[in-house]
């Protein structure tokens, strides 16, 4: 689990979240839920230090170092005892604060919070990492935007995940926030701001893994705010740029489903067949990409690219 600043691939939990990001700007951008997570100077966002406490007066296990230890916080986590974990992690951030290894199990401990429903804990401790440790911020923002989605706090988690594109630009975490954020906000009915969040992606990210999952959000989102027409555009865009034949499935569906409340669906045009004849040739399918070929040709057959 070594760390290098400015790129690296942390491991929380089995199968829970392999990120990497880039450090970011000063964590005074952090203010929180509850009023008695931090206070604020000048200096910006100073938290509580009361946060690292044994829970139900448990006695810390004994540790033969810093790094030992977040490796036993880690193999308890990994083994589905978080409480375990906490434990481990407490030891090596209360014996060892100076060590490199007390941020990472700071961070830990926030995960063992999370995986336990501690939301309150959850927050204080992961401001507190956001706060003493930049580098890791972007990953505290990230992994308390998730849990308290789960906990249905769509706003705060929206919030969070917008703070972490604003501040945290070149983190590999951004395109992921932007499609969460999006989903978010249209699971609690603000689909205006769930259109802005899908549209910047699709604008900034159009060849990100997430971003056949933004244009069906936008899709819906346009649907939510009453703009059918261009739904349609939306759900076409899929077919163009991201094609497969299971997203080409749920886009005909979609478009079908408007056709049936009264709206036109969108027919490609012979650039828009040419483009999805790339995409599909760039993809390795080449039967899909030959039809889109041949489409373009039938709808103009003296395309300039003919």
């Amino acid at each position: 689990y070594g760390v290098m600043r400015e790129q690296r691939l942390f491991l929380v939990n089995r199968g829970m979240l392999f990120i990497a990001a880039r450090a970011g700007v000063a964590a005074s951008v952090i203010a929180l839920f509850s009023p008695g997570c931090a206070t604020m100077d000048a200096a910006g966002l100073r938290p509580s230090t009361d946060l690292v406490r044994p829970s139900h007066n448990q006695p810390l296990p004994e540790i033969a170092g810093p790094e030992a230890g977040f490796r036993s916080a880690m193999g308890a986590m990994n083994a589905g005892d978080p409480e375990q974990a906490a434990l481990y992690a407490r030891g090596v951030i209360e014996r060892f604060p100076d060590s490199p290894w007390s941020r990472r199990s700071l961070f830990l401990l926030g995960k063992t919070f999370i995986a336990r429903n501690m939301t309150r804990e959850a927050e204080e401790t992961l401001v507190r990492v956001a706060a003493e440790y930049p580098d890791y911020a972007d990953y505290a923002l990230f992994s308390l935007a998730e849990h308290l989605k789960a906990r249905q706090r769509l706003s705060d988690a929206a919030e969070l995940w917008q703070r972490l594109v604003t501040h945290y630009p070149s983190s590999l975490l951004v395109p992921r926030s932007l499609v969460l954020r999006g989903q978010a906000l249209a699971d609690g009915g603000a689909f205006q701001e769930a259109t802005a969040a899908f549209e910047q992606l699709l604008r900034e990210y159009p060849r990100s893994d997430t971003a056949p999952d933004a244009a069906f959000g936008l899709g819906n989102a346009r649907v939510g705010i009453g703009d059918l027409a261009g739904a349609g555009r939306a759900f076409l865009l899929v077919k163009i740029q991201y094609p497969s034949q299971e997203r080409d499935q749920t886009a005909d569906r979609a478009l079908a489903n408007l056709t049936q409340r009264g709206i036109e669906a969108p027919r490609m045009t012979a650039d828009e067949f040419v483009e999805r004849g790339r995409n599909l040739f760039r993809t390795s399918q080449y039967d899909g990409a030959y039809e889109a070929f041949m489409a373009a040709l039938n709808r103009d057959p003296g395309h300039a690219r003919k």
